[in-house]
């Protein structure tokens, strides 16, 4: 969530190190998941995507199934960047089903989120491409998920942004930020930040 991708493979290697010392196989899976999910975030699409099915297969099979939706919406995120399409609706659609199954919702803002970014890669209707972003920033707003709400804001800004609706974007970010804890700063924020001075 804080795309600190650096730090997530120095923390998900000493997970995978100490969980294989110690025989811990949940906590094996997880830092594997982790680490593919960083290694695609940092761009290294062609190993962490196969890496992270598989660390999600190995996670699943130990019985496990806390953190699936968000992951599997990473996974979808991965594959949206290296074109690979229909996988990534695949993905997206296994953590709308996980997330209902688990009534894990505290990653919905995101998987809408993702939807939308989906639908913009595909070059979906725009009305459809906007509702999802804005969807997401409601169901942020309902969970008080102050990140979410972020990284939703900051994709209907770029989005509007390339539509040529510069103020409306402007005006949002300006909303948005301004309800944020004085103390709030992410990547996010850094991002929302330079959209601003641009």
């Amino acid at each position: 969530l804080r795309r600190e991708f650096d730090l997530a493979l120095q923390m998900a290697a000493e997970t995978i190190k100490v969980s294989q010392e110690h025989q811990v196989e949940v906590f094996l899976a997880n830092g594997k998941v982790v680490h593919a999910w960083a290694r695609c975030e940092a761009g290294d699409l062609t190993g962490g995507i196969p890496a992270m099915i598989a660390a999600l297969e190995h996670f699943q099979a130990t019985g496990s199934r806390c953190f699936l939706p968000e992951w599997y919406a990473g996974l979808a995120l991965a594959q949206a960047k290296a074109n690979q399409l229909d996988d990534a609706d695949q993905s997206l659609q296994q953590a709308f089903t996980q997330m209902e199954a688990s009534r894990e919702m505290w990653p919905e803002a995101e998987l809408i989120r993702c939807r939308g970014v989906l639908l913009e890669a595909r070059q979906a209707d725009p009305n459809d491409i906007e509702k999802c972003y804005r969807d997401a920033m409601t169901a942020a707003q309902q969970r008080g998920a102050t990140a979410w709400l972020l990284r939703s804001a900051l994709s209907l800004s770029q989005f509007l942004n390339r539509s040529n609706r510069f103020h409306e974007a402007r005006s949002l970010l300006n909303e948005v930020l301004a309800g944020l804890p004085d103390d709030f700063d992410n990547a996010d924020f850094q991002d929302a930040r330079s959209t601003l001075l641009v």
